[in-house]
């Protein structure tokens, strides 16, 4: 998808100075990265993690669920989700600037919680996953550019929290791996820069692409019938998330 938010894009591209980052909103002055389905989370038991509520449970998502509710998102937001449940993804990455790191779930933080990291009953998979980027960027792995991170990745909410972020979504909603990528500190850099960021970038996208072949793939079949069956459901023994 080459970008999200054409309203923003435009209204940046029209403008001489863009210190003030008003491409961020869509004509309705929204930020579309703060319109997805928001997600209560709770503390995990036993573990030094968070989990979605079961009211979330992602076995029983459908678009229909959503379209309900669609006068609470935008029309941008509404294709997104209707995009990534009629084809689901397995691993994605959204391209934001403004730092150099990639972030990944969550966003949001449990109630209660005032700081420290939002980890996921997937946090070591997120964060490999994030360390795969940014050890392939020229520049990211480093972790010393506008925003300082150690190798340059951080747990989301670690950094700054977000309700309703896109995400957050991927995660719960659809099972999909999806990570955070911030790929340069200047947020609308000149045309001249371009080339450089694509070099800077081009490793790390491969990279991460690569990344989808690990884990668990295949089909599931039924043992007698043999016929291939659709919605199934897996569960890892000691990760609070199914797939």
């Amino acid at each position: 998808m080459p970008t999200m938010n054409p309203d923003g894009f435009e209204y940046e591209y029209k403008q001489a100075n863009h210190a003030t980052g008003g491409g961020r909103v869509n004509a309705n002055h929204i930020d579309l990265n703060e319109n997805f389905p928001q997600i209560e989370l709770e503390p995990s038991s036993g573990k030094d993690e968070v989990a979605p509520k079961k009211e979330y449970n992602n076995n029983e998502n459908n678009l229909d669920k959503f379209i309900k509710k669609q006068n609470q998102f935008q029309p941008e937001v509404q294709a997104a989700i209707h995009w990534s449940l009629t084809y689901p993804f397995v691993l994605s990455g959204n391209l934001h600037g403004g730092a150099l790191l990639a972030s990944y779930p969550f966003n949001n933080r449990a109630k209660g919680v005032a700081s420290g990291e939002s980890k996921s009953p997937d946090d070591s998979t997120l964060k490999m996953l994030a360390k795969a980027y940014s050890q392939a960027h020229t520049k990211m792995f480093k972790g010393d550019s506008c925003i300082i991170f150690h190798d340059g990745i951080t747990n989301s909410a670690a950094w700054k929290v977000i309700e309703g972020g896109m995400q957050d979504w991927s995660y719960v909603f659809t099972s999909d791996m999806e990570i955070t990528i911030d790929i340069g500190c200047e947020k609308y850099p000149n045309e001249n820069d371009l080339q450089n960021h694509w070099n800077d970038n081009k490793g790390a996208l491969l990279a991460f692409i690569t990344q989808v072949v690990h884990g668990l793939r295949g089909f599931v079949f039924d043992l007698q019938t043999k016929a291939p069956v659709s919605g199934a459901v897996i569960h890892v023994h000691g990760i609070n998330h199914n797939v």
